[in-house]
């Protein structure tokens, strides 16, 4: 039992030691107090999602006129590769006449009803948000729309949607948020997090 407590206080400081390292802070001493560990925050991420379908906006698979297919972008090890066998696989097996001269382009953006305003709402909102926490701007608002099922993709590519939200905050604080949602104006039916807000 003893050789096993030895074991295991030498494994954790292995950990402890570990942890200093990979995030640059001293080695912990364990104490009586509070002892959770808070990550440092990630970096943002600088890749652009796509805004009219999954992934990246700079990655997408093109079909060339010799019938080839492309991925886009840098990112993979097959982007800006001809793929001369995948068409011809994906029509065999979806038993389709799929290629070049078969193409059914999207019509992104679909047609974005107009953002019903409130003053009063807006106004309450801008007391603790930032200009650049707070959108009205039509394709934000699309993208805060609707989901990533098959069926939503298709309406924003080739259909439309009848309802997007008028209004898109970005909260930074989740307790003021939660601070404001407890009691926010009558005016206020907001949903959360990156809150789509109809009025």
């Amino acid at each position: 039992m003893a050789k096993q407590s030895g074991l295991m206080r030498r494994l954790g400081n292995v950990a402890l030691n570990e942890v200093s390292e990979r995030f640059g802070s001293p080695s912990p001493t364990p104490s009586s107090g509070d002892t959770r560990f808070t990550p440092p925050t990630p970096a943002a991420s600088k890749d652009e999602e796509s805004l009219e379908g999954w992934g990246f906006a700079d990655t997408r698979f093109v079909v060339k006129p010799d019938g080839s297919t492309v991925l886009t972008g840098t990112r993979y090890n097959i982007s800006n590769v001809a793929l001369p066998d995948l068409m011809p696989w994906f029509a065999g097996k979806l038993a389709s006449p799929l290629g070049y001269d078969n193409r059914n382009e999207p019509h992104y953006p679909p047609e974005i009803p107009a953002a019903k305003k409130n003053d009063k709402l807006v106004a309450a909102l801008r007391e603790f948000l930032k200009e650049e926490q707070l959108t009205d701007d039509p394709k934000q608002r699309l993208r805060r729309g609707h989901g990533h099922t098959g069926g939503e993709i298709w309406a924003i590519r080739y259909g439309k949607l009848d309802r997007v939200p008028d209004l898109v905050i970005f909260p930074r604080s989740t307790m003021r948020w939660c601070d404001w949602w407890r009691s926010p104006p009558s005016t206020a039916p907001v949903s959360s997090p990156s809150a789509a807000a109809p009025m």
